[in-house]
């Protein structure tokens, strides 16, 4: 086997001084902008038990782990995003606070599989706001999305926004089998309209009591990014939570029309791929040239009861090696440090290090030029 000591293992990467420099410059922008918005920014290992992960209904498909044991055997996993760690902090080292809690991180997290040559080793960065379960919460979090990607220089941001309450209050209430739930929200989510009716096939007598399964259905595929769809929806739902599901997603577009961002943002109810984590308004962020989003959020209230309490939390995360690419179509050349270098005579040597020391006090980068031979 030919030997692996010269190459990186797939997923990973090297940063050469320039890369490594525009993204120090991008975490220091970001830290400033969350700490000005009022979060306080936590450490969590690299490391946590698997069990971390697998609360509740599981956070984290264990295929998706880096998996390693300690020296008593207990299975252990490379932090796989930011959110849950910060649940599990919260629930232990900060169970003594009450109110609300607003913390941020940047850090890196880790994927087993990697899919189309995606990094299995990326940074993410992000903020979560805990202990408030007001409208006002998601579009604070929502406007402070699209407000750090803009500190970065990515001015085209797009959110789509969604309200996975809406859909799983209607699941909830018909109770269809196993396999139409499990299949509906996926293939809604994709857009598969074809497989959507074929799956459904004769349920709308049995959806009744709800509301309009065909008309409610249509309005989740089609992706117009027209606000009047909240409209429609009310039109065609009966259910009590779905409806009040709508009237909170229409209050946090209010707030973020008032507050100017609107404009950046647009409905996707048909956005249920994280139905089962998210517990009410989810949304993604997205900028031209990447191939995905570069920024995802939402309501997650039900993750803390599964670490002792129950409290309601909304938050976000920037993909920051993806915003880092858009930074640099938009900056190609990173600004340099000036380096002055210091020439040493010969027989100087045992001078020129205080000089060096002398010049960088003064507020200068200095590098010393040793001879080569």
């Amino acid at each position: 086997m030919a030997s692996k000591r010269a190459y990186t293992p797939a997923g990973m990467q090297d940063r050469l001084p320039a890369e490594t420099r525009r993204k120090r410059r991008a975490e220091a922008v970001l830290r400033e902008h969350f700490a000005r918005s009022g979060f306080a920014e936590v450490e969590t290992p690299a490391l946590e038990f698997y069990d971390t992960y697998a609360a509740g209904e599981g956070f984290a498909r264990q295929e998706d782990l880096f998996k390693l044991t300690d020296d008593s055997g207990r299975l252990l996993v490379l932090r796989f995003d930011g959110t849950i760690p910060v649940a599990r902090l919260v629930a232990t080292a900060d169970s003594h606070r009450d109110g609300i809690l607003r913390y941020a991180y940047i850090a890196p997290v880790f994927r087993f599989r990697s899919h189309d040559g995606e990094a299995r080793a990326f940074t993410q960065a992000g903020v979560e706001l805990i202990g408030s379960a007001a409208a006002g919460a998601d579009a604070e979090v929502i406007a402070l999305a699209i407000r750090s990607a803009e500190a970065l220089g990515i001015e085209a941001i797009h959110i789509a926004i969604g309200q996975t309450a809406y859909f799983r209050s209607l699941l909830e209430a018909w109770s269809p089998d196993a396999r139409l739930a499990w299949d509906l929200p996926r293939l809604i989510d994709e857009k598969n309209e074809v497989a959507v009716r074929a799956l459904i096939g004769s349920e709308a007598e049995s959806f009744a009591p709800w509301g309009d399964l065909s008309g409610i259905l249509l309005a989740l595929l089609e992706d117009t990014g027209d606000w009047s769809v909240i409209d429609r929806l009310r039109r065609l739902t009966r259910e009590p939570g779905a409806l009040a599901a709508l009237e909170q997603l229409a209050e946090v577009a209010k707030l973020l029309g008032s507050w100017g961002f609107l404009d950046r943002c647009s409905p996707d109810l048909g956005q249920l791929a994280d139905m089962d984590y998210y517990s009410g308004i989810s949304f993604a962020g997205y900028t031209y040239g990447t191939g995905g989003a570069i920024l995802s959020g939402g309501r997650y209230d039900t993750v803390h009861g599964n670490f002792g309490r129950a409290r309601p939390a909304t938050g976000f995360s920037l993909q920051l090696d993806r915003c880092l690419e858009v930074q640099a179509r938009n900056q190609p050349q990173p600004v340099d440090v000036a380096v002055r270098r210091l020439e040493v005579a010969r027989g100087a040597e045992a001078d020129v290090y205080a000089t060096a020391e002398r010049l960088r006090e003064s507020g200068e980068a200095v590098a010393i030029a040793w001879p080569e031979k």
